[in-house]
């Protein structure tokens, strides 16, 4: 039997470290995730006032639990009065509220899963590199939440509306799935997220110097052709061209919001080279 080397041992303690510490750090952010979900999809707020204040605690109710509110919320808010809810098969609503808890879940979690990995990976980024995450976080953050936001309040009325009214024009009893409707409510609260931060990602990529805000300028007609075919996909198609034209037109202006902060930071950065250089000793004539 072959004796390990004690130096490669040593060696390999650090990695092994690395990888509790990284494991340790993923199963904090995984209980924070289940904590969550247990509290959205089994408990319900019970609201007490306390002087001048309304505060609430939670108690153990299926059937009334912090999921089941924002659901029925989210149901009058999103759908025509007279657009029925349905229910599929034997688990479909069951299936739903679970969905609906974990994505609850998984956004009230986010900070934990940024924070722990935020602290894994801080040693190892540069002050630059760490610079370059402080600036993007909070931005990045009120992007999502905008973008799911603009979803919430201006595309899912207007497609379910057009839904209903489609519906009505064939004769058909206006129904609809509630599986259906939650993963189309969570699909595009996502998909506005992410394309919201495209001026997070152009910012970042200029500021690392991959590509300069002159090309995001000089590229412009192209982000406009971009947004517009983004927008057809995003949208139902058949809204005579207005939800299509006003995520168009939100994206574009992304795009062009982006574009003149990659070049407000690369002006900044220059402008702080020059001085950090000083001006030229000239010589003498």
């Amino acid at each position: 039997m072959s004796i390990g080397n004690p130096e490669s041992a040593r060696k390999e303690l650090p990695f092994l470290e690395h990888i509790a510490e990284l494991v340790r750090r993923f199963l904090v952010s995984l209980a924070s995730f289940f904590v969550l979900f247990i509290l959205f999809f089994i408990f319900k707020p019970v609201w007490v006032k306390l002087g001048p204040i309304t505060v609430f605690y939670p108690v153990p109710d299926l059937f009334q639990s912090f999921t089941t509110e924002f659901f029925n919320f989210a149901k009058s808010q999103l759908l025509p009065p007279h657009m029925l809810l349905i229910n599929l098969s034997a688990f479909d609503t069951f299936v739903a509220i679970i969905y609906t808890s974990m994505a609850l879940a998984a956004i009230f979690s986010s900070p934990v899963w940024i924070y722990e990995t935020a602290s894994f990976i801080g040693p190892a980024l540069k002050s630059r590199e760490k610079r370059i995450l402080k600036l993007i976080l909070i931005p990045a953050t009120g992007l999502f939440a905008a973008g799911g936001l603009f979803a919430y309040k201006i595309i899912l009325p207007v497609i379910f509306k057009f839904l209903y009214a489609f519906t009505l024009s064939t004769g058909v009893e206006p129904t609809l799935g509630v599986g259906t409707f939650v993963s189309t409510v969570i699909a595009y609260i996502v998909a506005l997220g992410l394309s919201f931060e495209i001026p997070i990602i152009m910012v970042a990529i200029s500021y690392v110097g991959l590509v300069s805000y002159e090309t995001w300028l000089k590229n412009w007609r192209y982000a406009i052709v971009g947004s517009f075919v983004l927008a057809l996909f995003i949208s139902p198609g058949a809204t005579g061209g207005i939800i299509e034209t006003t995520t168009a037109l939100t994206l574009s202006a992304l795009y062009f919001g982006g574009s003149l902060v990659s070049r407000t930071l690369a002006l900044r950065k220059q402008n702080r080279k020059g001085q950090e250089t000083g001006p030229t000793d000239q010589p003498a004539t």
